[in-house]
């Protein structure tokens, strides 16, 4: 849980400093999506996206609203990508 006291440092930081958050990182693991086949692996590898990062806006969102940051961009992040 976050104290009181952190909000109010980082409100701070805000509004006295021009603190910003700009960007929240989802990252995903792709090792399991594994095939021999190319279409296969690629079919695997948009689900796990879809379905995993399905909510990284909603989330972001309620963080903002949550603590009073501004979060420019969210982003997601795979590996491995080879």
């Amino acid at each position: 849980m976050i104290e009181t006291g952190e909000i109010l440092q980082t409100m701070q930081m805000i509004q006295e400093q021009n603190f910003d958050i700009r960007t929240i990182t989802l990252g995903i693991n792709l090792l399991d999506c594994s095939h021999p086949v190319a279409e296969a692996c690629a079919a695997r590898v948009y689900d796990k996206i879809c379905l995993t990062a399905k909510d990284l806006v909603k989330t972001g969102e309620a963080i903002e609203r949550e603590l009073g940051i501004p979060i420019v961009n969210k982003r997601i992040s795979v590996t491995p990508s080879a």
